[in-house]
């Protein structure tokens, strides 16, 4: 509190150098956050199109197909919403 009272324009100098320091570890983490799904969403494109293609190839039932479809389709709407609240 004293080197505070006594040194007041230090003080704010070091409180905001280490407040500007979190941001930009936050700032950091949450770009690496974002190139990684945004990656895993780019993914699930190109297996959605091989899985679509396999199907059409008669490789998958309709029923596998599907349940194939709805689960990549679930991860990648939730891995938008969650890349958009970034």
């Amino acid at each position: 509190m004293a080197f505070a009272k006594n040194n007041k324009d230090a003080f704010v100098k070091a409180v905001h150098s280490t407040t500007s320091k979190e941001a930009e570890k936050a700032m950091r983490s949450k770009m690496a956050e974002l190139n990684k799904a945004d990656a895993r969403i780019a993914e699930l494109d190109r297996i959605i199109e091989r899985t679509y293609e396999d199907h059409v190839a008669g490789k998958l039932s309709d029923e596998r197909f599907a349940k194939f479809l709805s689960k990549y389709e679930v991860e990648q709407s939730d891995l938008v919403s969650g890349t958009s609240a970034l």
